[in-house]
């Protein structure tokens, strides 16, 4: 047994020697292993030199009864509880006090032969460490933080224990709170939070018998709630307090008390108003997390008419708030009240639910001084997110055209001055008709969509153009209406002719507005159904190529989209009917090649070179080959010559460092292969990644273009190829 002058020593280097501080935090953790552990922290806690050596020992006799309570004797256990709980009674640092709690609980839940806990530990220690003691051995209790393992029987057992003493604490509690109130502020304020800390870790253990005993701590619950002068953190403890009992209720159904419970939330209205008044958004959110949670657990009452729906009302009012973190505290309600209103098909909601999306599209709205797009890395294009994600819940379970009507949507839109009135409408009507099955499912959506469109159609003939961002969303709702605007094809040519406009005019000044209206394009040349004329299709990829022979710089996203644009074109089937096919993938190609030769003559940077990697992604990824542009030797050739030579190069590089560009590669090599089926980039792809694999065996993409390749060609009766790839599964 190590001497405990030296145990001294070593503490001491670990918080206060830098160089001492790793040989010693090592010792003491073996020490906190070892058998003679038990004895230097009792012996430490007894002498109590001081508080780094107090802790520590509290520490390992946590540790040691959490993990290593097998190394005891049974017929120690009592001396260990006894030594514990004068020590505890000794302490008052809060560190030390939480340590040696969590040790009585372990000892309490590991030990079936102590009875009595909570009866000694009320005699033995004050009341403010005894609530100390309640409040961690319920919270240690709760499944989803089992620090210590036991048995079904035993956690039953003492699920039994704790439950029938339910009502005895719960008049501690109270009493309590009521010695606490003679305290200065500052105190009292600190035994108050205990309080509720305390009530909220044992309302898991009220049953259909406790009601009464608990009535006195939820009335003292509702009264700081409802007190306007209540501290914030108290107000935050009283939430969780009443949070944990209204779910409690839900899962026990407790109906009596479930009702009582909620007809008192609904008197925090007041409350509610006068954090409002005071702009108290902490108090705020915690009352919308109540009303929220209060919601979710009637929500079967609401349906069935059972409950009355002020609830939802109180729920609707948060959600209106102009903070966004207050309203989106709703939204997990909303996600699961839309949820059960599907199910039953139940259409009395519709009022709520348009009122929600009013509320919405108000959370929506830009600051007037914003001048670029919303960055997505930004607070407001997360906040927009959210509510898309929401909104395409909401839409299955509300008509969605009458929505648009009730508010007078198309005429709103065209009396609006500010731009971001506009915007915000815009991106409602883009939320809702993201749920493209419900949007064309119902009958009368050509009552609104018609004007809209043309009501977007009209931007490209006004001056000043619009705002930036109101054109940005209005390329977003065009995409999304891709297969409306080619079912509706009175529509068709001036859809495209508008976003080829945005695309021509703001390519150099907004090149993200530009990228943006690009991916409208492709969307709606996808989806193309209606016969097209040749020219018409060879004087949409000239302008687009006219626009990427103009980028100056490949780094920018518009690269990508103009290039992805281009391939959408050759793709579609009106095009790739026709034998000009090949010429028009070869150019596309040779645009490539331009980018990595500029690549090649400059010190180009790791972004450019990403990027041209990403240009040749797009071009394959959704490309889909005729039979002349599948076997064309030219196209054929300009695989094997120039782009496999290129991303043999990049994976050489980008396998060294730490970087993403080998999974570009990966995914431009396995587009490629699958579209144009080159088999006879086999053997150099094999060749050339099994050595790299084995050099670098963490680099799972190169792994990834093995599986492609096995995938694609595993009928390859070849032994060369299968002894590659089995080759890669070998490497350790």
């Amino acid at each position: 047994m190590p001497e405990l002058e030296q145990v001294y020593s070593l503490i001491k280097g670990m918080y206060q020697q830098n160089d001492l501080k790793e040989s010693a935090s090592k010792w003491l953790e073996a020490l906190q292993k070892s058998v003679y552990g038990w004895h230097i922290a009792d012996q430490l806690l007894i002498q109590a030199r001081d508080f780094e050596s107090s802790y520590f020992a509290a520490q390992t006799l946590k540790t040691k009864i959490q993990y290593h309570f097998e190394e005891l004797p049974a017929d120690s256990y009592d001396d260990l509880k006894n030594s514990i709980i004068s020590h505890l009674a000794k302490f008052d640092e809060k560190v030390i006090q939480t340590q040696l709690g969590l040790c009585v609980t372990f000892i309490f839940f590991r030990n079936p032969n102590w009875l009595n806990p909570l009866e000694e530990l009320s005699v033995k220690l004050s009341k403010s460490k005894f609530l100390e003691i309640l409040t961690c051995i319920a919270q240690e209790y709760d499944e989803n933080r089992p620090a210590v393992k036991m048995t079904k029987p035993r956690r039953d057992e003492i699920g039994v224990y704790l439950a029938k003493h339910l009502p005895n604490v719960a008049e501690l509690l109270m009493s309590f709170l009521e010695e606490s109130l003679k305290l200065d502020p500052v105190l009292q304020e600190q035994l108050i939070i205990k309080f509720f800390c305390c009530i909220d870790a044992w309302f898991v253990f009220v049953g259909q018998e406790h009601v009464k005993s608990i009535e006195p701590i939820l009335r003292t619950v509702f009264s700081y709630l409802k007190n306007p002068d209540c501290t914030n953190e108290v107000h935050e403890k009283a939430s969780d307090a009443l949070v944990k009992m209204v779910i409690h209720c839900e899962g026990h159904a407790f109906a009596d008390l479930q009702v009582a419970i909620m007809n008192e939330i609904l008197t925090l209205e007041p409350a509610y108003e006068n954090a409002l008044l005071a702009e108290d958004f902490e108090k705020l959110m915690n009352f919308a997390r109540i009303f929220s949670e209060q919601g979710n657990s009637v929500l079967e009452y609401l349906i069935h008419d059972q409950v009355d729906d002020q609830i939802v009302k109180l729920i609707l009012k948060c959600t209106g708030h102009f903070d966004f973190d207050v309203a989106a505290t709703t939204f997990t309600f909303w996600y699961n009240f839309s949820e059960v209103v599907f199910k039953r098909s139940n259409s009395k909601f519709a009022p709520h639910l348009n009122l929600l999306l009013t509320t919405l599209t108000r959370h929506c709205q830009l600051e007037s001084d914003s001048e670029e797009i919303v960055d997505e890395k930004s607070d407001q294009y997360d906040y927009r997110f959210q509510i898309s994600e929401l909104v395409r819940e909401i839409i299955p379970c509300c008509d969605w055209v009458q929505f648009l009507k009730s508010i007078d949507m198309v005429n709103n839109l065209k009396s609006y001055t500010q731009w971001n009135d506009v915007e915000m409408n815009l991106f409602m009507i883009y939320c809702i008709v993201c749920d493209k099955n419900f949007v064309y499912q119902n009958e009368n959506k050509n009552d609104v969509l018609p004007e809209i469109v043309n009501f977007v159609l009209q931007f490209s003939s006004k001056s000043p153009p619009p705002h930036v961002q109101v054109l940005a969303t209005s390329c977003d709702l065009l995409a999304e209406l891709n297969e409306w605007v080619n079912e509706n094809s009175a529509f068709l040519n001036p859809v495209i002719t508008y976003l080829l406009s945005i695309i021509s005019t703001s390519f150099q000044v907004a090149p993200k507005l530009a990228a943006r209206s690009c991916l409208a394009l492709k969307a709606v040349i996808k989806s193309l159904k209606a016969n097209i004329e040749l020219d018409a299709i060879r004087t949409l990829f000239v302008n687009l190529e006219g626009v990427y022979i103009k980028i100056d710089d490949v780094s920018v996203d518009l690269s990508v989209s103009l290039m992805a644009c281009l391939t959408a074109i050759v793709s579609n089937a009106n095009f790739s009917k026709y034998d000009e096919q090949e010429f028009f993938v070869e150019r596309i190609i040779n645009l490539c090649l331009k980018k990595i030769g500029e690549l090649k003559a400059v010190e180009g940077n790791q972004k450019k070179w990403e990027k041209v990697i990403d240009n040749i992604y797009a071009i394959f990824k959704d490309f889909q080959p005729n039979e002349k542009t599948l076997k064309s030797e030219k196209i054929h050739t300009l695989l094997l010559t120039q782009i496999w030579p290129f991303l043999q190069q990049s994976i050489t590089h980008f396998c060294s460092i730490e970087s993403q560009a080998i999974e570009h590669c990966s995914r431009c090599v396995r587009h490629i292969v699958r579209s144009m089926k080159p088999s006879y980039l086999l053997h150099p792809i094999v060749n050339h990644i099994v050595p790299l694999y084995q050099q670098y065996p963490n680099n799972s993409p190169l792994l990834y273009i093995g599986s492609v390749l096995v995938s694609e060609f595993g009928h390859e009766n070849d032994p060369s190829l299968s002894g590659g790839l089995i080759l890669m599964l070998n490497v350790s």
